[in-house]
């Protein structure tokens, strides 16, 4: 998937990679309840706690920088032309 939407951007079209949000170290095993009395790292309130987190640890990581670097690639040989 991440290919083709690389693919698309290099021939014009804009498809990205939206993570609804970076967990980091946090996971919901280590749940504390914050000063506002919620536990929360970045899901909305209606899901589960860590269901649409990417974690520091996450192979999701390595693909999203992977397809950065392309852009930024793609991007730089635009400008040198």
């Amino acid at each position: 998937m991440i290919n083709t939407a690389v693919s698309l951007f290099q021939n014009g079209s804009y498809v990205g990679t939206c993570p609804w949000a970076y967990g980091g170290v946090w996971r919901p095993e280590t749940q504390h309840v914050n000063e506002f009395g919620m536990v929360w790292a970045g899901d909305p309130p209606h899901e589960s706690p860590g269901w649409y987190d990417l974690y520091d640890t996450d192979e999701a990581m390595n693909i999203i920088k992977r397809q950065a670097d392309k852009v930024a690639n793609w991007i730089k040989e635009q400008k040198d032309c």
